[in-house]
């Protein structure tokens, strides 16, 4: 089933049947379905959701960048997927660099001194709790009836009413019960912040590197967050979207409690540029979209589906395109029968019957990525697809496109803003 783009173009993400394409000089290969087939079957129409997001995402050369950016993915029952994108607007503020400061150090230190100190406050109100006043409650003899050998197992309902029922009419354990849950609450919601920073320290590194990546596609950050703000609002426009946001200058520089805020199931996106309390630029915000099914499957940890898919739009509508397929295996004729396939992330066959060859990674190591460039072009060529250049589209910083050889051509984040016009020269050859 194929979506048309343009009055020419057409792009294939879900395969109904084997497809055999004849190129130039007469040389044949077969397109077909891959295991994973089901995924993509939502992609049959063009006004399906999964369509819808992968459309606006494909056209706006900002949604497409914050696709690729460093995220973490949770898959929840199988039912959703959320993708944590870690953010901070202000290029200049210098994290990873600072935590070498002995001031920092300390601060880091300390937050791990007091996160243990509470959770120990915590063990020792809890076990208080069950000491104290539960030995006492259990002694109570309205509660002892539950209890009693040969009665039938009360419920929780029952346990609880119960419970109710003694400390309404004993204001020494009334006050008792008060205390503890109080204690207990206090030392959670300690424990709950503490590790918020724990968190957000960690997550700095990639909010640092993606502010620096926003920042190479000439956006003049902080200056320009109000474009991130609505693009990030077209994304909650088909997408539940949940912010939250963390000062760490409030901690590291002001030895603070930091400034928190968050948002849930927002429309209209707005990411504070510094923080309120201290006035730092070191808030870092945490971005959550959740995918519901079926566009879900194809956002898992370690899969690239649905960037492939992104990048597969992106090329249906670079000129000289006529048809894109996506996540497909490829065959070729060789004197009449077909050769082993293999299976390709982006094939793209052109209005003069010539194919090319796109693999999609979130990887951003560079000799990670050169090693898969050449294991895959090595694959392809001893399987003898007769494709006429490859190129990878991946997750890396490199500041140019990356040549290995006259056939194959790594770009890297650098070049999505602009990824049809690139494409459009790599398949002219220049």
């Amino acid at each position: 089933m194929a979506i048309k783009v343009s009055d020419l173009n057409t792009i294939v993400t879900y395969l109904d049947v084997p497809t055999d394409i004849t190129l130039s000089e007469g040389k044949k290969v077969r397109i077909e379905r891959t295991k994973s087939e089901s995924f993509f079957v939502d992609f049959r129409h063009d006004n399906s959701h999964s369509s819808k997001i992968v459309g606006l995402v494909a056209g706006s050369p900002l949604l497409t960048m914050l696709a690729f950016l460093h995220t973490r993915t949770t898959v929840i029952e199988n039912e959703e997927s959320v993708l944590a994108m870690p953010l901070v607007l202000d290029p200049r503020w210098r994290f990873t660099k600072n935590i070498t400061r002995d001031d920092y150090k300390v601060q880091r230190e300390k937050l791990s001194k007091i996160y243990d100190e509470e959770s120990e406050a915590s063990f020792l109100a809890v076990r208080s709790y069950q000491n104290n006043f539960m030995d006492k409650m259990a002694a109570d003899p309205t509660l002892a009836k539950f209890f009693r050998h040969g009665r039938k197992p009360p419920t929780f309902v029952e346990i609880r009413d119960a419970i109710d029922d003694v400390t309404s009419k004993n204001p020494r354990l009334r006050e008792m019960e008060r205390k503890n849950r109080s204690d207990m609450s206090k030392h959670l919601n300690s424990i709950r912040l503490l590790g918020r920073i724990l968190t957000y320290s960690n997550m700095a590194s990639s909010a640092e590197t993606n502010c620096q990546i926003l920042s190479s596609m000439q956006l003049r950050l902080p200056s320009d967050k109000e474009q991130i703000d609505t693009a990030l609002s077209k994304f909650a426009s088909l997408l539940h979207m949940a912010t939250e946001s963390l000062c760490l200058d409030c901690w590291y520089e002001h030895d603070q409690h930091p400034f928190m805020a968050s948002s849930i199931n927002t429309r209209h996106v707005r990411l504070e540029q510094q923080c309120p309390n201290c006035g730092g630029i070191g808030l870092v915000h945490k971005v959550e979209l959740t995918f519901t099914q079926p566009i879900a499957k194809l956002i898992v940890e370690g899969s690239n589906w649905f960037h492939e898919v992104l990048v597969g739009y992106i090329a249906s509508r670079t000129p000289g395109t006529k048809t894109v397929f996506v996540h497909k295996n490829i065959q070729a004729y060789s004197n009449g029968n077909m050769s082993k396939g293999a299976e390709v992330d982006v094939v793209i066959l052109t209005d003069d019957a010539k194919l090319y060859l796109v693999e999609v990674t979130k990887k951003s190591d560079a000799n990670a990525i050169l090693c898969d460039a050449r294991r895959k072009i090595e694959l392809f060529r001893r399987l003898n697809l007769p494709f006429e250049r490859m190129a990878f589209v991946t997750a890396s910083t490199i500041d140019h496109h990356m040549d290995m050889g006259p056939d194959l051509r790594i770009f890297s984040l650098k070049h999505l803003a602009s990824l049809q016009t690139f494409l459009g020269r790599w398949i002219k050859g220049d």
